[in-house]
């Protein structure tokens, strides 16, 4: 498959991996301060502020796989292999993150009765939001809603984030290092 980014004419790609790294960088950092802010547990709003790190979590860990795409197709061919290796890890580790963005994305069409996972499994319960605490006192988020139960352990997911973003930056570095391939 041929990356986007050899589709671009010049002045799209002359900038390209650093836009690229950069969106990385911003999403990474986000995921990061959503799931600090969830471990310290106290918010002024009380659970309901919990709740809602914990929905802009998952929103930057979605948008943190989507530059990491971009970073791919920035670098690729010559993607050294950590990028691709650390994403693929990260997907199998909240294979559930997208389904997820796109609950919360479209809450409203859920609360409804009118979301896409209840159209196509012909259920119409609506999306249920619940953050919790596993035994060892870590976050987890559960999304439910057409019998589709997503569970995202966030103390998994933020080392596989992290070990993400890291990828990026040494093939980032790697890539700076050959001339800017």
């Amino acid at each position: 498959m041929t990356p986007r980014s050899h589709r671009l004419d010049a002045r799209w790609a002359k900038d390209l991996r650093e836009v690229a790294q950069n969106y990385a960088d911003i999403w990474a950092r986000g995921v990061y301060r959503q799931h600090e802010r969830l471990k310290a547990g106290a918010d002024v709003d009380g659970e309901a502020g919990l709740r809602l790190d914990a929905i802009y979590y998952v929103i930057c860990l979605r948008n943190l796989m989507r530059a990491a795409h971009l970073v791919l197709d920035a670098l690729h061919p010559n993607d050294f292999g950590y990028p691709e290796y650390w994403l693929r890890r990260l997907e199998r580790t909240c294979p559930g993150v997208v389904t997820a963005r796109n609950f919360l994305e479209h809450f409203d069409e859920y609360a409804l009765g009118l979301g896409a996972a209840q159209r196509s499994r012909n259920v119409r319960t609506p999306l249920r939001v619940r953050l919790d605490r596993t035994p060892s006192d870590d976050w987890k988020l559960i999304l439910v809603v057409a019998g589709r139960r997503i569970v995202i352990d966030l103390e998994g997911t933020t080392a596989a984030a992290a070990d993400l973003w890291i990828g990026l930056t040494i093939a980032q570095d790697a890539a700076d290092d050959l001339g800017g391939i």
